[in-house]
Formats: structure tokens, C-alpha cells, sequence
């Protein structure tokens, strides 16, 4: 009789996978539920707007009294910066544990499935560099671009940040887990060559929404506060700088792919947390959008991806 051996423990390719989506639920949940929404995904004026909205003179519940409770526990929204300065560290981290094969990288190897297939090396040192590159620019922009302000962001969109920040420093990797440690070369087989269909393809893309999204920030930061944008991108989408940003992770899905597979799966649920975390966002920002300028010269655009939200 043939035994079945049953894992008993998660592997951190799979924790990944779950923690990503179960966040992108979250997400929706507290979006699908007016009081959670207005409580804990606006910030700064839509916070103010969200407030106005709520009816002073009526007696508050018990629960909606521990809700503001949890809500009133808020960080300055300067702080967005710390995601990025996470990333360009984790990438630093990352960079020396993969060179030099360090004990980190052996324990969470050890750890995943022996079964899966696996990253190239040329495709671990281009998808490291690339995370690097928007990390490096995030951070970069929130240095330069972002001007002072006393707006603030509920305590579980910082943290949840810093879980996302970190978990992609992890995740754009670990699926080249197996060619790491074939070899004790540094750099194992990686070599210049003729690009592939996907990186031919979605390398351009990544290049693309990486520029658009610079733009974007760039001309945002050059506002008057609280200023309707008139930008090209803006003219039929709310927040194309969140657009670019999906298209990144996107690019990046199809870039890491190990071979025979279509994409990067890892990267494919940070891509389903990305999508609805910043769809989110949009939808929210539309509202306030609507409600501060009036309805006529927003209610036709499309919040984030044409066509589609």
C-alpha cells in the first residue's frame, strides 16, 4: 500500500501566495462596508469629506465608538517614504545574501517545494534589478517631489505597507530558489544574450510605466493643493500614476516567470493585492474628486484601467 506523505507545513512560497490574497479580501471587505471604508481608506481632506458626512448629532454605538477608536490611530502620511527606503534596503539585503549564498537565502530555500520550477539566473538578476530601479525611484521622488503636509494615514495602511515592501524583496526571487543553489558560482550560468519573447515584450512595458508613472507624480507635485489635474493622463482616467504603477507589477509577473510557465504565480498574487489595493485607492480618490469639484468633470473618467474601473 503506497503511503501519502501530507506537508504538514507551509512553505514560503505558498505564504506569500496567501498572505497577498488574503490581504487583497481584506481590502475589499473593508471597502464593500461604508463604515469601514470611510474609517480606515481615507486620509488627509477625504478623511476631513468623509467625517462631514457622518451625522454629529446622532448618539454614536458601541461599535461605531471602538471603530473611531481603531481609526483614530493614525501616523503622518510623510511617512509613505519609509516603504521605500524598506525597499532600496531589503534589495541591498537581498543583493549580498544572493551573491554570497548567505545563511538567509539557505533557510528559506530549504524551506519551498523541491518540485517547482525554477527562475534563470539572467532572469533573478534582471527582475532584482528592476525592483531596485522602482524602489530606488520611489524613494527618490518621495525625497524630492512630496511637499509638506500635516495629512495622515491610518496606522494599518502603514503596516500593511511595510508587510507589502517587504514581502516583494522575498517574492522576487524566491522562485529562482532551485538555480541558486545548483550552483556556488555568484552569478551561476547568468550571461549577456539575445532577450526573450517576455522580456522583449514586457521589459518595455516596465521602462514605459515606470516613465508615465515619474510624469505623473511630477506634475502632481507641481499643484496648487487640492487642485483638480489637468494633465494629458489625467483627461479620461482619475489616477493614471496608479495605472503605471499596476503596469509595473504586471511587467514584472511575466519578466520572472520560471520556465515553462506563463508567469511569475508569487508575483501574480502581489499583483492581485496591487490591483485591488490601488483600485481601492482610486475609487476613493474619485469620490473625494466628486465631491469637491462637483460630479460633471469627473463622473465620465474611468477610475484606474479604461474600459474596465
Amino acid at each position: 500500500m503506497q503511503v501519502v506523505h501530507i506537508p504538514t507545513t507551509m512553505d514560503a512560497i505558498t505564504a506569500l501566495r496567501i498572505g497577498y490574497v488574503l490581504s487583497a479580501f481584506a481590502i475589499l471587505v473593508i471597502y464593500a462596508i461604508p463604515a469601514l471604508r470611510d474609517r480606515f481608506l481615507v486620509y488627509g481632506a477625504r478623511d476631513a469629506l468623509a467625517g462631514n458626512n457622518r451625522n454629529p448629532h446622532r448618539e454614536q454605538n458601541v461599535l461605531e465608538k471602538t471603530l473611531d477608536y481603531f481609526a483614530s490611530m493614525k501616523v503622518p502620511h510623510s511617512w509613505f517614504k519609509h516603504f521605500y527606503m524598506l525597499s532600496v534596503a531589503l534589495s541591498m539585503v537581498w543583493l549580498q545574501q544572493l551573491y554570497t549564498r548567505g545563511p538567509i537565502i539557505q533557510k528559506v530555500v530549504s524551506g519551498t517545494s523541491t518540485h517547482r520550477s525554477s527562475m534563470s539566473f539572467n532572469q533573478l538578476v534582471l527582475c532584482w534589478t528592476l525592483l531596485t530601479i522602482q524602489g530606488s525611484r520611489r524613494l527618490y521622488e518621495s525625497m524630492t517631489l512630496d511637499k509638506p503636509t500635516l495629512s495622515q494615514m491610518w496606522v494599518g495602511h502603514y503596516l500593511l505597507g511595510l508587510l507589502h515592501y517587504t514581502a516583494m524583496g522575498l517574492a522576487i526571487w524566491i522562485e529562482g530558489g532551485p538555480a541558486l543553489m545548483s550552483t556556488d558560482e555568484p552569478l551561476g550560468d547568468a550571461m549577456i544574450s539575445a532577450p526573450s519573447v517576455s522580456t522583449f515584450i514586457f521589459l518595455p512595458v516596465f521602462l514605459l510605466a515606470s516613465g508615465l508613472q515619474h510624469d505623473a507624480h511630477f506634475y502632481l507635485s507641481s499643484l496648487r493643493k487640492y487642485t483638480l489635474p489637468s494633465h494629458p493622463a489625467f483627461q479620461s482616467i482619475v489616477s493614471p500614476h496608479y495605472t503605471a504603477e499596476c503596469a509595473i507589477y504586471f511587467s514584472l509577473m511575466f519578466l520572472a516567470a520560471p520556465g515553462g510557465q506563463v508567469v511569475n504565480k508569487t508575483l501574480l498574487a502581489a499583483f492581485v493585492f496591487v490591483l485591488i489595493e490601488l483600485g481601492v485607492s482610486a475609487a476613493v480618490t474619485k469620490r473625494w474628486y466628486m465631491q469637491k469639484f462637483g460630479a460633471h468633470p469627473i463622473e465620465y473618467k474611468w477610475k484606474m484601467i479604461p474600459g474596465i474601473w
